[in-house]
This record gives C-alpha cells, sequence and structure tokens, in this order.
C-alpha cells in the first residue's frame, strides 16, 4: 500500500488521497489490506483459474517447476503492479482499477505472462522464472494493448461465483489458523489450563462477538458470556456484578477484554 500511497501523493494532496485510499480499501479492493488479507488471497486462486484458462501451457510448467502462481502474482496485485510495469502503464492500470474495479488486475497480470511465455517455457526452475519475469522490460503500449485485447472479456459471472466460493474456504482456514497459533501460545502462558478448557474458553470468548470486531469482548458482550463462565453468579447478570468483574479481569485498564486479559483473570479467579 505505501507504493500506492506515494504514487496518490504525486497528483493528490493528503486529504483526497486519503479518500481515494479509503475508497479503494473498503469498496473497490476490500479486504486486501487488512491483516489477513482474504480479498487478496481470493483474488490469486481466481487468477490461478484464469491462468490455467487463458493459459494452460504456462500453467502446466509452473506446476512442474514447483512454483506457485501468487509467490509471483501476489506482490504485482497488492501493489496495483506499481514498481512492477513501467509508471505510465501502472498510472494507466490505476485509472481502470478505480474506474472498472479489480478485474483489469487479471487482464494485467494475464498479459504479463502471455509477453513473456517463451522465457518461462524455457525455465527449468522456480529461481529462473522468477527472476525472468522480474528483469523484463515492458513497452507500455503493447502490454495495455494486450491486456484489453486479448483478455478483454473475462469471465465476470465466473469471477463472482469462484469468488463466493473460495472466500469462505479461505476464512475457514485463516480462522482454523489463528484458533491454532493462539491456542498453541494460550498453552504455553497459562500452563494450569489443559488444551481442552483453553479451546472451550476460546470458543466461548469469539462466540458472542460480532463479526466486525472478533478480538475483543465489550461489556455488552461480556454479559452475555457471563451465565456460562460464572454459572453460580448467573441470576445477577444485569447487577454492578459483571461490571466489577470485568474491571477485575482487564485491572481497570479499559472498557473491552482481549482473549489473554479473559485467560489471565480466570486463571486467577479459579486456579
Amino acid at each position: 500500500m505505501n507504493f500506492l500511497c506515494a504514487i496518490l501523493l504525486l497528483f493528490l494532496d493528503e486529504e483526497d488521497c486519503f479518500w481515494v485510499l479509503s475508497a479503494i480499501c473498503e469498496d473497490i479492493a476490500p479486504e486486501y489490506y487488512r491483516p489477513q488479507m482474504v480479498g487478496s488471497l481470493v483474488d490469486q486462486k481466481i487468477f490461478e483459474f484464469l491462468l490455467e484458462r487463458y493459459l494452460p501451457e504456462i500453467h502446466t510448467h509452473l506446476i512442474e517447476c514447483n512454483m506457485p502462481v501468487l509467490l509471483v502474482t501476489m506482490p504485482w496485485f497488492l501493489s496495483f503492479y506499481i514498481g512492477i510495469i513501467p509508471l505510465e502503464a501502472s498510472l494507466r492500470v490505476l485509472d481502470c482499477v478505480l474506474t472498472e474495479g479489480t478485474n483489469v488486475l487479471f487482464q494485467i497480470g494475464l498479459s504479463l505472462f502471455f509477453l513473456n511465455k517463451k522465457k518461462i517455457l524455457n525455465e527449468k526452475t522456480s529461481d529462473m522464472i522468477f527472476l525472468a519475469l522480474k528483469e523484463t522490460k515492458y513497452d507500455t503500449r503493447e502490454l495495455l494493448t494486450t491486456a484489453f485485447n486479448e483478455f478483454a472479456n473475462l469471465p465476470t459471472d465466473l469471477i463472482d461465483e469462484i469468488r463466493n466460493s473460495h472466500k469462505f474456504n479461505i476464512i475457514t482456514n485463516v480462522k482454523k489458523e489463528t484458533k491454532g497459533k493462539k491456542l498453541y501460545e494460550l498453552q504455553s502462558n497459562f500452563p494450569s489450563f489443559t488444551a481442552s478448557q483453553l479451546e472451550y474458553l476460546y470458543e466461548k470468548f469469539h462466540s458472542v462477538i460480532p463479526p466486525e470486531d472478533n478480538t475483543k469482548l465489550t461489556l455488552n458482550t461480556f454479559k452475555k458470556l457471563f451465565p456460562d463462565i460464572f454459572p453460580f453468579w448467573k441470576h445477577y447478570v444485569d447487577t454492578e456484578i459483571p461490571v466489577l468483574l470485568m474491571r477485575v479481569l482487564n485491572g481497570g485498564q479499559n472498557d473491552y477484554l482481549d482473549i489473554h486479559q479473559f485467560i489471565t483473570g480466570l486463571n486467577c479467579f479459579y486456579m
């Protein structure tokens, strides 16, 4: 995103740059620049499908060379090709993304592989393929003409269908990976809890949190959790007890609980 911001600041004042970046991050390329980068990962799956469909020989060769496509294309997509292709071309790409959406990123990516087809097929290792793509000098007119002529009619309905199916799978996998890492960390920090107890508390913690904020418990969400965690006080949910207990758990520092504060407090309370 730093490349994108730098380019925008060449032509816009700071406020306009902020609003353009907001539109890109929230509307045009949502979830591209969030910590888990779900949007970008989904589009890598779509691009791999398009590469297999339009340039099957290249796709097969990359598989034979054990070269994941996203190893090359992830930086392309995240930077909107800024620093990858000539500045004039990348500005044109940015214009198209702002007016037509991110499908143009697929067109440019396919064009880069198309123009480098001979080089790619001549190389036998992933390192050499990567180097060949990196060292290629592109002609702006040839690149854009190839992108918008050879790959002008991408199957948008199919792209949307693939995006929806892969998004669900990627979110599921990311959640599993995040959960696994967090539980491993919690088990190291809180050996007094068993693995099954920590998993139960982790699941309970995340079961009451709304999707837009999956890291912290507010007082309202803490009250939803209260009867299960403190069954002997379940009839006191609407009293001051949850408020006071939450202050004890977070040390009176803020109005929310993260997972570490939650487990730390329970560790002191029960163990």
